[in-house]
């Protein structure tokens, strides 16, 4: 029984495995619903150690019971030892087996729902470089509550740190686009944290993605986050950020009812204008028409809430951005 915190927790004797049974370097694997999926073989004797076969159980932490399921190819057991098991919690809330030295694996789908208290909580995602490529996410229980998944001495497998995904949806869910980002930075790799505070960094895959609309969730050993908005802005180069200063400004800077956007177009023809968040959610956005040379939008802030924005500029050419103080 856990404290949460620095006090010692307290042990309390678990029932017996049942049928005989024992776990000598076996895998097993807490999944979303809380319950436990293990591998085991009859227990060991003076004569041997790893005995054959396999069998597989699910134990239920509320019923103080286990039950037994049938093998990964529908068998009652698998006839080689129980050491030869491997599992993964998966992100996606289901657990991965394979045998040792098979190529065969096998995808395991826990019942229920995931638990309540094993859920991340994603609070604020805040961008931390100018080219909108790396950002911080800070919430709770980026850990989870457990290490995940576990064997003897042979093999480590455990996801006690965060993951980011992003979903892009389609038009009634169809060909939905999940990406996963690199984290790094983690501030802990402790489990159980309850409410401390958890961090961790994270980077576009391949460091740049289309913009548009996403929703994000942080994931820890397969339990995912509320799913909040995520929009990803533009992401411009090398080349395009020497043009910022020179061909884009705006004034007042800080602004309150309107401010002037004041831009360079090569050629005449369409623009786009935005005024992006540092969560790069899109506040106000207009299309117009440029003439080849110096132009200027006004854009108008009445509702618009106070703080940091990066507006961006595209004409048929070109791409500027600048920053904003909303006041």
């Amino acid at each position: 029984t856990p404290s949460g915190n620095s006090s010692p927790g307290t042990w309390t004797a678990g029932p017996n495995i049942p049928d005989t049974m024992g776990a000598p370097d076996a895998a097993a694997a807490m999944m979303v619903n809380g319950k436990i999926l293990c591998a085991f073989s009859h227990v060991p004797t003076l004569d041997s150690v790893f005995h054959k076969p396999m069998s597989f159980y699910e134990y239920d932490h509320v019923t103080e019971k286990f039950t037994k399921i049938t093998a990964p190819d529908g068998a009652d057991s698998s006839h080689v030892p129980a050491y030869y098991s491997n599992m993964l919690c998966l992100p996606d809330g289901n657990i991965l087996y394979a045998p040792q030295a098979d190529d065969q694996y096998y995808v395991y789908k826990p019942d229920g729902k995931p638990l309540a208290k094993g859920k991340p909580v994603l609070s604020t995602v805040t961008r931390t470089t100018n080219k909108c490529d790396t950002f911080m996410a800070t919430g709770k229980l980026f850990n989870g509550i457990t290490e995940g998944a576990s064997y003897g001495d042979d093999w480590q497998m455990n996801t006690n740190y965060p993951l980011i995904r992003l979903v892009s949806k389609t038009e009634m869910g169809v060909g939905d686009t999940v990406i996963y980002m690199k984290t790094y930075n983690w501030n802990s790799t402790g489990v159980m944290r309850g409410s401390q505070a958890d961090t961790t960094m994270f980077i576009l895959a391949g460091g740049t993605l289309p913009e548009g609309n996403y929703s994000i969730q942080v994931v820890a050993n397969g339990n995912a986050s509320d799913p909040i908005p995520f929009t990803v802005c533009a992401v411009l180069d090398a080349k395009e950020i020497a043009k910022t200063s020179s061909n884009v400004n705006v004034y007042p800077n800080p602004a309150d009812k309107v401010a002037t956007v004041e831009f360079e177009s090569a050629n005449s023809g369409g623009y786009n204008v935005k005024l992006q968040d540092m969560y790069g959610r899109v506040v106000k956005e207009a299309n117009g028409y440029a003439n080849s040379g110096k132009n200027t939008y006004a854009m108008q802030l009445n509702n618009v809430s106070k703080g940091m924005y990066m507006i961006t500029v595209r004409t048929i050419t070109d791409v500027y951005n600048t920053k904003i103080i909303v006041k």
